[in-house]
């Protein structure tokens, strides 16, 4: 499914699943014996935990674990995307900026593939004057599999500067 400007058209939060999904399958990052019906049902489960928090930014979708006693200032997440590139990079933005108002210091996600690196770096310049960064590293056996860091600092991320 061709991604959507959420400057142009708001995408309700099922059509940004949905169609995140059917992406997902068509670049093969969902295995071929699931179907598209088992994979969206195995995400509404996941994102209806009660342990998870999950919000629309855009036409993107954030869903992350809630991390307990000492690490209960820690998110891990899964993004869901239909938006375009450099409304992607600001929905992130205000993503990280949510997750510091919750006092949440560390942000971790898994990519898929390098197609996200220029707007990580994009993404980074923009949160280093705040004190905060993140860095992508590869996922030991997984290739094209990258893990995402981010260690938001305590300077406050101004959701006007996305």
């Amino acid at each position: 499914m061709e991604l959507v400007s959420s400057k142009d058209q708001k995408l309700s939060y099922n059509q940004v699943l949905l169609g995140s999904i059917v992406n997902m399958k068509e670049m093969g990052r969902i295995k071929k014996d699931v179907s598209l019906k088992q994979a969206t049902q195995g995400v509404i489960k996941e994102i209806t935990n009660k342990s998870v928090d999950t919000i629309q930014i855009g036409n993107t979708l954030f869903s992350a674990i809630k991390g307990k006693d000492k690490s209960k200032n820690k998110r891990f997440g899964r993004v869901y995307n239909m938006d375009v590139g450099r409304n992607f990079i600001r929905n992130s933005y205000k993503y990280l900026s949510h997750l510091q108002k919750q006092g949440v210091t560390h942000y971790s996600a898994i990519l898929h593939g390098d197609k996200l690196f220029p707007a990580m770096r994009i993404l980074h310049s923009k949160l280093k004057p705040h004190g905060s960064g993140l860095f992508v590293t590869t996922v030991k056996d997984k290739p094209d599999t990258y893990g995402l860091f981010v260690k938001i600092g305590e300077r406050p991320i101004p959701v006007e500067s996305a």
